[in-house]
């Protein structure tokens, strides 16, 4: 989906520091040691993303820094990574 609408991955990382390159409009997807999409974050400004932390309907929308959900759902202890997806062509 998010090639049909522009994004190109740009980076992927399981270091916190390496996130320091975020732009905003970036989006942030965790993925696995599978592969496989367990969580996406919207970069809204350096080093804060708009976040949603479960899909109920209860669970409410939030900025946070991005270093407070970087080990979400243990994927990056787990052997998997954060790849970031970023723009191809901005307006």
């Amino acid at each position: 989906m998010l090639d049909s609408i522009g994004y190109i991955p740009c980076m992927e990382t399981q270091e916190a520091s390496e996130l320091d390159s975020l732009q905003p409009s970036d989006v942030l997807v965790w993925k696995n040691q599978a592969g496989e999409g367990i969580h996406a974050a919207y970069c809204i400004a350096s080093g804060f993303v708009f976040n949603k932390m479960g899909q109920s309907w209860e669970q409410p929308w939030s900025v946070i820094d991005i270093k407070e959900i970087l080990d979400y759902a243990e994927v990056i202890s787990g052997g998997g990574k954060i790849v970031i997806y970023r723009k191809s062509n901005p307006e």
